[in-house]
């Protein structure tokens, strides 16, 4: 969770369960194999007190979800909807059973970059996988950083730690998606042998997940009374963090012009110009920046580590990467940070 999410989490009054069962994250650190500096980003730089929290994905999940059952709202759970009908200005939602469910005047589509609802009214959404992803797994320690370290040589591998809890990090490793099964055998190995400090965090029975990226590609996020919010409609690789936090920000935003505007039409519009800006911003930049740490341009490696750190050094472009990585971008982030 970045500092921009965890304001949207203030702001709802739910922060409080973040903080207290996540880590601290104060800065993001890496270093290439040989030990020497790539660069340093300290939240603190931008603005005094200011940090991030790692933490697992299900304890923000169940935060909002037990948010939302408090509220008073009707949920349906164990659903699977396959298609989106109209009916009147409104849509019909149709589950893979045939079972209908609506009408209603608002759908937020917030499937996540794999959405698979179909809508012949949809703008064209463009899900472009990525080829690299990352095998992962958590694992107990003794001592936690307050911080995302990451280790890396040249551009085909990256190793990193990202704290979770009090005795908690969790540990990934970059790899190509076509040969993502060969690595998960070899993973510890090559942990050991990248990184030698973190042998000891993996063992021979640990389970390893793998995750995957998707950048989505949208011309709008809305069409009549449909709106696509937080991956599903700008999914992006998690080379910046930010894809949780714009979700929530995506959906404050969406509160707070459905508040203000006098018709849905109105806050529809309105919410796509005041996000605009901000996620295209992220995706082009994550876009740009993913190929320097997972792409087979091994030459974009040493470029890299010779050009990041005396780029950190340059006042107008470590306040442009800082509030980047906080989450605060432009005027968003003047008027948050003051």
């Amino acid at each position: 969770m970045q500092p921009s999410g965890l304001a949207v989490l203030a702001r709802l009054g739910l922060d409080k369960p973040i903080r207290e069962s996540g880590a601290r994250i104060d800065r993001l650190r890496c270093v290439t194999t040989t030990g020497g500096s790539v660069f340093t980003l300290d939240y603190r730089d931008l603005a005094v007190g200011l940090h991030g929290v790692g933490l697992h994905r299900g304890v923000l999940f169940s935060t909002l979800f037990d948010a939302a059952r408090a509220s008073g709202m009707t949920l349906v759970t164990g659903v699977t909807i396959a298609s989106l009908v109209n009916h009147g200005r409104g849509k019909v939602l149709v589950g893979d059973d045939g079972k209908r469910y609506g009408p209603h005047d608002l759908v937020i589509m917030a499937a996540g970059s794999r959405n698979a609802v179909a809508d012949d009214e949809a703008p064209v959404r463009r899900p472009i996988p990525y080829p690299w992803g990352a095998l992962w797994f958590v694992a107990k320690t003794a001592r936690v950083e307050p911080e995302l370290f990451q280790v890396l040589r040249g551009t085909r591998r990256m190793f990193g730690l990202l704290p979770v809890a009090s005795d908690l990090v969790t540990v990934f490793w970059s790899v190509p998606v076509a040969t993502h099964e060969q690595a998960r055998a070899t993973m510890r190995a090559d942990i050991a042998n990248h990184y030698p400090a973190a042998a000891s965090l993996m063992s021979s029975d640990t389970p390893v997940l793998f995750a995957t990226y998707t950048d989505v590609r949208m011309p709008r996020w809305d069409v009549g009374c449909v709106l696509y919010l937080g991956d599903c409609g700008h999914g992006m690789s998690p080379q910046l963090g930010q894809g949780a936090n714009l979700a929530l920000i995506d959906a404050y935003t969406l509160g707070e012009v459905l508040r203000t505007q006098p018709d849905l039409p109105s806050a529809l519009a309105a919410y796509s110009r005041r996000r605009r800006l901000a996620l295209h911003y992220y995706q082009l930049v994550t876009r740009w920046l993913t190929p320097f740490f997972q792409s087979d341009a091994t030459f974009l490696g040493p470029l890299r580590d010779a050009m990041m750190g005396p780029l950190t050094r340059i006042p107008p472009l470590r306040w442009l990467m800082l509030q980047s990585m906080a989450g605060f971008h432009g005027r968003e982030a003047r008027s948050r940070l003051g």
